[in-house]
């Protein structure tokens, strides 16, 4: 059934047919070839054995069927049709290998009646005559030998290699699967076969033993990575299958909220999430079918532009040309989205050219300039006439704005067909174009002029077939020759100063090429001046300069505070240049944030100089010709102060905080009127990033799991005063334990452990640690890396069969989404075994403690990646955890030592005092609790949840002591006491204490006394015991996967606490804590002890609240 053909090599061989995965092969390789075989029997009396592949491309398969009958001594092969039922109307390597690749194949193999012919049914599933799935990889290896490779996903063992021999027949060689020795299913489906050309490389290896191809995995590309923060940054950043570092994103993926955060996830570096290419493709889809784009969605859509695949922005600027056109009324957005646009293409261009070798000007290729070959020429044609139209004097906008706008547009409108080569446009088109611009040459708003004088030399590109144009009529040749100039120049001067380059401007040849032809064509007409301005020349070169040598501007820049012959140079006082400088700074100061430095420093000198600028061009003094950046005219001056000071009053809201408090410094520093202050970002932009995301549910889905995880007031609360505990494995003696973290990293490391039991003492942080995790994985996760599901068990209705399912729906996952999450990586992390009521599954099982549950929830067959099982120390044993046949790694949190609870003070009394509650200062934490260290209660602040009750209530337990017994040691104060009396006072303490101190923040209105404090609470915590619960999930109707019966439960019981809401709410929020799970008490043992309390009488309870006052003196301190 399983024996190998001679044939396997061979085209023509109707076993094999293949799939290829499209991607681009490996070094010296050819792409290799993916084929699914399926053997198996089935039984129509007599039975048979059948052996049949799949072909992506043509359903009309043959399978080569035999009888199985013992008493045959020759068995012949019969060969019959194969129908194809429930399968994708399209074969796709996914959509074959998600029925393929699995424990039970998604496959039932049955035999049509009356003839020969093979069914297969996807989407089911035969218990008695189940499929076997092969895989066969065809390729060549690194050193060219052809090669077919068996692979058995149920058993990777069996599987087996082959390789050609020089008569082509298959030879069968030894085998050494290399990284994919230990993988499952979901890993061959996910990682291995999508990928194989581009991770894998097959080699042909001589061994002792004979050939063996071996499979080695590709070096990936590296790049340095800051240090991700978090006590689990080293997990999180491991938590790859395979050996590559995962690039975290400065923007996290489930903090996206709009369209801003969106651009910033997708500038940073790092592996970007599929879902992301879902939503911007929704994104573009809704702003494509828009008929009308709103203001917020074109701004949306240019945000994003310099991220979309190229063929997203040709429908987006498709779009908007066509609106554009279609409307003769001007609309301003849509004449910044297109400016904005067409500069952004224009500046890919001349990066290209940029790129070409000085031997090979005629190979000029620019991914812009193919894109702007797509659009329509007669729309370029017709939005430079309509913009002609609207800026003649008849027509003027009376808005120096969209005056503004309509230049910008003219501008990088020009430039577009000048590198599309509009053929056939009247030349009064041109003519007329050029007349609108000119006259606002010398308009009084200094942009606007700057701006006209701007387009006037623009317009010098343009060819005219009567001149020399003839010779280079290629806008990439004539750009390179520009270009070729400005390098010349910078070799004889210093590309340090860019200052100098004006007075070498007319030399070199090249420039001659570049722009002799233009000379007598259009522009002639009107001007006589043909050839660009000094000031136009040198402000290319600073924008050349900045975009390709930041560091060098940033160098050039400085050299103008000590340089004289800089500071005189009449370009850098010509009003035209100075203006453009300043746009091209505030372009600088809208860059997306980066890691380099060379950004930051950047935006630091783009600052000081507005603030050079600003004080160069002071109305109050007069001008100097030697002071750098000063205007003559006064009109001109006042308008570039206006403009700087405007600029650097919105730099103060800055998003990046160096930036902004270097503005704040500047603004103050020249006692700046800041009542025009205008925020530097505009509001979050949601309108189509918001309608996207409703169409790519399993984001929002994943996103709604991180968001519960973030409001869980445990963490919120308790993440700054976070110390990472220790762990050893409990079954290795003397074993000196080790950060959790570094544990953890060899569990997410292991391709073949799949459990892990982390247990510990009450009260060590277990659940925090958890949840820490969690958080840590969710900042950092990528779709390689490990998704978190926390889920508390004792709330599940069946954690022992659906522990997966239950908190599936406790997140609100539908079917579909489910099975699109299990498609990823999931951590689940199974917490509070040890709290699970076992008595209602007492009757299903004669010992429920005695079970295993990582094998009863099936968390193998449901491919979940990888578990952790949570409980208190000697509440669970190896097998109640361990998946058949696989390890199962063991933790046991330790004691807190010396250090950690030196680093636990600390952290403890920076937090406090923000809020100047503090009793001791650190200095007096850290020698009080030295001086303890060797007391009873030294062995008893080792664990962190006790740790923490004692920093809070020891300086008050203290004080009682000193205040009668004067002189007293403090190790004395605790000498010889029992644990459950330490324990117990300091309980008593903190009970008072936390009750005092509602009582001075509920100060006022919403006051809550010490005794109504306590009285509640005690209430609380006798009615959950009674209740058998840890939490209450308060509303319950917010709370999926509550039935009815337990629903009226909660209500019945805990309604008494919880409403009304205007009495209750107050000391609901003050008690207790909101976790996901539902309301709490900060931790069980302070439940327990509170339902102790509860067991007083009345008046008992009441002399004990008044004993505590008084003798720790709590109406002194609060």
């Amino acid at each position: 059934m399983t024996s190998t053909s001679p044939t396997i090599f061979t085209p023509q061989s109707t076993t094999f047919t293949t799939i290829t995965t499209h991607l681009p092969p490996t070094k010296g390789e050819a792409i290799a070839k993916v084929i699914f075989r399926l053997i198996g029997q089935i039984s129509n009396k007599p039975k048979y054995i059948y052996d049949v592949s799949i072909h992506p491309d043509k359903k009309d398969a043959i399978a080569s069927v035999k009888h199985k009958d013992s008493n045959l001594i020759k068995h012949h092969t019969h060969y019959w049709n194969v129908k194809y039922i429930n399968f994708p109307k399209e074969f796709t390597l996914k959509q074959i290998s998600e029925l393929m690749i699995r424990q039970h194949p998604a496959i039932k193999v049955s035999k049509e009646k009356s003839i020969e012919q093979l069914n297969l049914e996807a989407e089911s599933y035969d218990r008695q005559y189940p499929v076997k799935v092969e895989i066969g990889i065809k390729g060549t290896t690194h050193q060219g030998k052809e090669y077919y490779l068996k692979l058995c996903p149920d058993n990777l063992e069996n599987s087996a290699a082959y390789i050609k021999d020089e008569q082509g027949n298959p030879v069968q060689v030894s085998l050494n699967l290399g990284p994919l020795k230990d993988y499952r299913y979901k890993d061959i489906r996910n990682n291995v076969l999508p990928n194989f050309n581009s991770k894998y490389q097959v080699n042909l290896a001589q061994e002792a033993k004979g050939p063996c191809l071996r499979l080695t995995t590709l070096a990936p590309f590296t790049q340095q990575v800051a240090p991700a923060s978090g006590e689990f940054q080293q997990a999180a950043s491991s938590l790859s299958i395979s050996s590559s570092q995962i690039l975290p994103r400065a923007e996290p993926l489930f903090s996206i909220r709009n369209t801003q955060d969106l651009t910033n996830y997708l500038a940073g570096e790092g592996s970007k999430d599929p879902l992301i290419d879902e939503i911007v493709k929704k994104m573009v889809d809704s702003f494509t079918q828009l008929q009308q784009p709103s203001a917020e969605a074109i701004k949306e859509v240019i945000k994003l532009f310099d991220k979309l695949e190229e063929d997203d922005q040709f429908r987006i600027l498709q779009s908007l040309t066509a609106h554009f056109v279609d409307n003769p009324l001007i609309d301003k957005n849509i004449l910044q989205a297109l400016t904005d646009i067409l500069v952004h293409f224009q500046k890919f261009i001349y990066q290209d050219n940029l790129e070409i070798s000085p031997r090979q000007p005629s190979q000029f290729s620019s991914m812009s300039a193919e894109f702007l070959n797509k659009l329509e020429s007669k729309h370029l044609v017709n939005m430079l006439r309509i913009l002609t139209d609207n800026l003649k004097p008849t027509a003027r906008p009376k808005e120096n704005s969209l005056i503004k706008q309509h230049l910008r547009v003219i501008i990088a409108l020009i430039e577009a067909m000048l590198i599309k080569e509009v053929e056939g446009v009247d030349k009064e088109i041109y003519i007329k174009a050029y007349e609108a611009i000119s006259q606002f040459t010398k308009d009084e708003d200094l942009e606007v002029a700057y701006l006209a004088r701007y387009g006037e030399n623009s317009f010098l590109k343009i060819s005219d077939d009567r001149t020399t144009g003839d010779i280079i009529k290629d806008v990439g040749a004539r750009t390179f020759y520009f270009l070729r100039a400005v390098a010349k120049i910078a070799d004889a001067v210093d590309l340090f100063e860019p200052w100098h380059i004006a007075s070498a401007f007319d030399a070199p040849a090249d420039f001659q090429k570049a722009f002799a032809f233009q000379g007598p064509g259009i522009v002639k007409k009107v001007k006589e001046k043909w050839f660009p301005e000094d000031w136009f020349n040198v402000l290319f070169k600073v924008r050349y300069t900045l975009f390709e040598y930041p560091h060098i501007f940033v160098k050039a820049i400085n050299a103008l505070s000590t340089d004289v012959e800089i500071q005189k140079k009449e370009t850098l006082h010509h009003p035209f240049f100075l203006m453009g400088f300043v746009n091209l700074l505030w372009e600088v100061l809208h860059f997306p944030p980066s890691a380099s430095l060379d950004d930051l420093e950047l935006k630091k000198v783009a600052v000081q100089l507005f603030k050079q600028i600003y004080q160069a061009n002071d109305t109050q003094k007069n001008y100097n010709p030697q002071e750098a950046f000063s205007l003559k005219k006064e009109r001109n001056r006042t308008q570039l102060q206006e403009i700087t000071k405007r600029y650097l009053l919105t730099c103060t809201t800055h998003p990046q905080q160096e930036i902004r408090e270097l503005a704040k410094g500047v603004v103050n520093a020249l006692s700046m009127d800041k009542s025009q202050i205008t925020s530097f970002e505009s509001a979050p932009l949601t309108a189509l990033f918001t309608e996207a995301i409703k169409k790519v549910p399993l984001f929002e889905t994943m996103q709604r799991i991180a968001e519960k995880l973030r409001k869980d007031d445990q963490l919120k609360k308790e993440r700054a005063y976070y110390i990472s505990s220790k762990a050893s494995d409990p079954e290795r003696q003397f074993s000196n334990p080790l950060p959790l973290a570094e544990e953890l990293k060899g569990f997410f490391k292991s391709e073949s452990t799949y459990a892990l039991h982390l247990e510990g003492e009450g009260g060590a942080g277990k659940t925090l640690a958890m949840k820490m995790l969690a958080d840590q994985l969710l900042k950092n996760y990528s779709h390689e890396s490990y998704f978190p599901l926390y889920t508390y068990l004792p709330k599940l209705k069946d954690p022992i069969h659906k522990a997966l399912e239950h908190t599936l729906d406790f997140y609100g996952v539908d079917r579909g989404q489910a099975n699109q999450l299990r498609e990823r990586k999931i951590l689940l992390i199974c917490d509070a075994y040890d709290e699970i009521n076992f008595d209602r599954f007492s009757r299903r099982f004669e010992d429920p403690k005695k079970i295993n549950i990582y094998v009863t929830n099936g968390f193998k067959d449901k491919e979940i990646s990888k578990v952790i099982f949570v409980s208190k120390t000697g509440t669970a044993k190896k097998r109640c955890f361990k998946p058949q046949g696989e390890d199962l790694q063991r933790l046991r949190l330790t004691p807190f030592d010396e250090a950690q609870i030196v680093a636990y003070l600390k952290r403890f009394v920076a937090e406090r005092q923000k809020d100047k509650t503090l009793l001791w200062t650190e200095q007096e934490y850290l020698n009080n609790f030295q001086e303890i260290k060797n007391s009873s209660l030294g062995k008893v602040i080792t664990n962190p949840f006790h740790l923490k009750i004692t920093v809070e209530v020891l300086p008050i337990i203290v004080k009682r002591y000193l205040s009668e017994h004067p002189g007293l040691e403090l190790e004395k104060i605790f000498h010889g006491q029992k644990k459950f009396v330490i324990l117990k006072e300091l309980f008593d303490v903190f009970a008072c204490v936390t009750a005092y101190r509602s009582s001075v923040k509920t100060a006022g209105g919403h006051y809550i006394s010490p005794q109504e404090y306590l009285n509640y609470s005690i209430q609380l915590a006798l009615k959950m015991g009674s209740r058998n619960r840890t939490f209450i999930p308060w509303p319950p109707e917010n709370y999926v996967g509550i039935n009815e019966q337990e629903r009226n439960d909660i209500q019945n019981s805990f309604r008494d606490f919880f409403e009304p809401v205007n009495s209750k709410e107050r000391f609901y929020k003050e008690c207790l804590i909101q976790r996901n799970e539902g309301w709490s008490f900060i931790h069980k043992d302070y439940q327990e002890y509170l339902d102790y309390l509860g067991g007083k009488r009345p008046a008992e309870l009441e002399e004990f609240i008044k004993r505590i006052v008084r003798e720790y003196k709590f109406k002194e301190l609060f």
